[in-house]
């Protein structure tokens, strides 16, 4: 069986593990930097998502890509320890 979408690395800078799991125009964290993100803004991620998919509106998802990138910005930060 081929895997549906082409191969996608983690979104942390550096980064070398990969995933077939999601689409070509979105990012991911792999679970490494995904547990670096500090908790609070983990939970707001989620929170922002599950808002997001359950009133479908454009401001949601600007919020949500918005905080998406605090946690890479976040990933990376702790990733060099800046």
């Amino acid at each position: 069986m081929t895997a549906p979408y082409p191969k996608q690395t983690c979104a942390a800078f550096g980064c070398k593990r990969w995933s077939r799991k999601y689409p070509p125009d979105w990012s991911f964290l792999c679970r490494d930097h995904w547990q670096t993100v500090p908790t609070k803004l983990r939970r707001l991620h989620n929170r922002l998502l599950r808002r997001a998919k359950k009133f479908n509106t454009p401001d949601l998802w600007a919020r949500e890509a918005r905080v998406w990138k605090r946690c890479i910005d976040a990933a990376n930060r702790e990733q060099f320890g800046i």
